[in-house]
């Protein structure tokens, strides 16, 4: 008995420090895991996005608007006015492509993000000598609902999703029909985003959009000049801009400022 005694002694003598070693290793890397965890700069820890884009677009529905005036001869040099000389024609006016974007991560780095869009706003105008001005207006409105995706450093986001497009169409009278349509496509969107500035409640991101929806027909619009000659005959000249299938492919770029939650 007093063997047996001696023995059990020896061996918790003997075990305990290893045991307690080990039991103290384990919590160790526990705790080194958690604040791997914690420091990892792959964990997303963002719940949810909202942003406000503002730019320009690059390339839209104006390119093929513009190219069709010059070959309709709507590309005339115009005389100015009072308080502006001559003008080369077409000109493209426009006004910025904004956005508006909600982003809701459901796992670590994939999520869905809802989009809406003012894509284009372009004024296109021409002038022909004989018969004046010719202006035609490209406005196209965008809803979409996608996949998104941030890389492993966080930096990067990238968006994929159908698109719902409206494109709005405004010139002279037509032929036939009226001088204002709507047309309503199927599309695609695309989106790259890189994150410039990365606080705790808001973000700064550099961003460009490439979108695609099959083509739009635009005119066929009309300009008419009746010409008086010396023997009293009117004679109608007419310049048709004819109709004419416009690619829908629009490309903005910007800097889009926005909220996030954290986790």
């Amino acid at each position: 008995m007093k063997n047996l005694v001696i023995a059990g002694i020896l061996i918790l003598i003997g075990f305990s420090p290893s045991f307690a070693q080990d039991m103290n290793s384990s919590e160790q890397a526990a705790d080194l895991a958690q604040l791997k965890l914690k420091n990892d700069t792959t964990v997303n820890k963002i719940k949810a996005e909202f942003s406000f884009f503002a730019g320009i677009t690059i390339f839209g529905t104006k390119s093929k608007i513009r190219s069709s005036m010059i070959d309709y001869g709507f590309d005339d040099r115009s005389s100015g006015g009072w308080f502006s000389g001559p003008h080369n024609h077409p000109q493209v006016t426009g006004a910025p492509s904004i956005d508006l974007e909600l982003t809701i991560f459901l796992k670590n780095r994939s999520g869905i993000t809802l989009t809406a869009a003012l894509s284009e706003y372009s004024e296109i105008s021409g002038y022909n000598n004989n018969v004046g001005h010719l202006s035609i207006t490209s406005r196209v409105v965008s809803w979409s609902l996608g996949y998104t995706y941030k890389s492993s450093d966080l930096r990067n986001q990238f968006t994929v999703a159908p698109a719902l497009m409206s494109h709005k169409i405004a010139g002279p009278v037509k032929i036939e029909g009226s001088e204002e349509e709507i047309k309503y496509k199927i599309g695609l969107y695309a989106c790259w985003t890189y994150k410039l500035v990365n606080k705790r409640h808001w973000f700064l991101n550099f961003k460009t959009t490439a979108r695609w929806a099959p083509s739009t027909t635009v005119g066929p619009y009309t300009k008419e000049i009746t010409n008086a000659w010396t023997d009293g005959e009117n004679v109608i000249e007419t310049y048709t801009f004819e109709a004419t299938k416009v690619n829908v492919i629009i490309i903005n770029a910007g800097l889009a400022i926005g909220w996030q939650k954290q986790k």
